[in-house]
């Protein structure tokens, strides 16, 4: 089963992505910031993080930028309303609102076979 960590200020947000994906059949933890994320991150073993980019203190090019000093194994989609702010750390941008089939499809593309069989 993928591991994924889905991070966003907005607490709405965070939550109907928790849903949606748990519902998909993915394992899913939240964050509400890049700081509370990069610390979750460091904790855990995660096949994949989705995140928005604005938000307080730390953003979510900070947090891509963290991951892909760590690793560049575990993809990280921006999934946000400021494509245009998104850094090169990114392996993919998914404009918000976002459809969720088009949030599977590149999940499962990225995560790969060997992942969604976990």
């Amino acid at each position: 089963m993928c591991k994924i960590l889905a991070v966003d200020d907005c607490r709405w947000i965070r939550e109907l992505m928790e849903v949606v994906l748990t519902l998909h059949g993915y394992s899913v933890t939240t964050a509400c910031s890049g700081s509370e994320a990069i610390r979750k991150f460091d904790e855990t073993d995660y096949d994949l993080v989705i995140t928005d980019i604005c938000m307080p203190g730390s953003d979510g090019n900070a947090l891509a930028q963290h991951i892909k000093s760590l690793t560049r194994s575990v993809p990280v989609i921006a999934h946000t309303g400021s494509c245009e702010l998104a850094g090169k750390a990114f392996d993919r941008i998914l404009p918000k609102p976002a459809h969720a089939q088009e949030l599977f499809d590149i999940i499962d593309e990225l995560s790969g076979p060997e992942v969604q069989s976990k």
